[in-house]
């Protein structure tokens, strides 16, 4: 019998009908959580409030965001530990592929390490940011044995002087050393995650950034990312004034997309309240809680 070749797609061609057809379903194929809202920085370009806790040290103090951890107190609902687990299994039995662990600083929360699991043997393609000062060897074997599709570390800046300028509380040969040990058992090992370690170009920044790139092209990093502003959809006038004015009408991009977020993806707060997108920081929008 002779059979007709049929012709196979490219990746993009593929990808493209993929998110067409999930698109169509409604098929929330990505997803993201933020398992906490606290920190242990009190950065110039985030929004968080810190409400005087000391333990807290988060953000501008600009907006109020309740503070608290799922786990953990001061925090008015938090999303306990079994309740982030079902939501998982909801997720993924929905047709959830891609999965985001962020915070505040995701690994604060006590049981990072058995969330992330669930995610992993769920099936998920998980991506954890992270401020990186907080990995240890646990979190090195934790993603040995359970590789996420990416881990992304920002830093901000190749000196002392403009990493704590930025990242106030912070401790830059702490977390630089902290970096590299991970970056040096992630390449002993001979394996490990995909490791992004990123700046952000802002004011303070943009003269390191050069340097930078330099600094962290080593063995266990695999990519070194400059990461444009971000000014949270221009909401909150301080972090704005951190632009460094390069593109069009100081910073706005020349072109604009709508968003499809709204049709494929799912974003949790910890507190399990419900958006579409993540730059709703505030939940303005809530579309419910979980």
């Amino acid at each position: 019998m002779d059979c007709t070749e049929a012709p196979w797609p490219t990746n993009a061609e593929y990808l493209a009908e993929f998110r067409k057809r999930t698109s169509a379903e409604r098929v929330p194929v990505s997803g993201g959580i933020n398992l906490t809202n606290r920190c242990n920085l009190k950065c110039v370009h985030c929004y968080i409030r810190d409400h005087g806790h000391v333990d807290n040290p988060c953000g501008t103090g600009i907006l109020p965001v309740p503070s608290g951890a799922a786990g953990e107190t001061p925090a008015p609902h938090p999303l306990p530990t079994s309740r982030i687990l079902s939501i998982i299994d909801e997720i993924t039995d929905a047709g959830c592929l891609f999965f985001l662990i962020t915070g505040g600083e995701p690994l604060l929360h006590p049981d990072f390490h058995l969330i992330y699991r669930r995610a992993r043997e769920r099936g998920m393609l998980v991506s954890v940011f992270t401020n990186g000062t907080l990995i240890d060897e646990s979190h090195v074997e934790l993603f040995r044995e359970l590789p996420p599709r990416r881990i992304e570390i920002t830093l901000y800046g190749a000196t002392r002087e403009t990493y704590e300028q930025v990242r106030r509380k912070g401790d830059y040969e702490q977390t630089r050393d902290n970096v590299l040990r991970f970056a040096a058992m992630k390449a002993q090992r001979g394996g490990g995650p995909h490791t992004s370690v990123q700046i952000i170009d802002i004011g303070p920044t943009a003269s390191e950034i050069a340097a930078f790139k330099q600094m962290w092209s080593l063995p266990g990093v695999d990519r070194v990312h400059v990461k444009a502003f971000d000014s949270w959809g221009g909401q909150v006038e301080e972090i704005n004034e951190l632009r460094t004015g390069d593109g069009i009408d100081g910073g706005q991009p020349s072109r604009r997309y709508h968003c499809p977020n709204l049709w494929y993806h799912v974003h949790i707060y910890w507190d399990g309240t419900l958006v579409c997108c993540d730059r709703d920081f505030d939940a303005l929008y809530p579309l419910g809680n979980v």
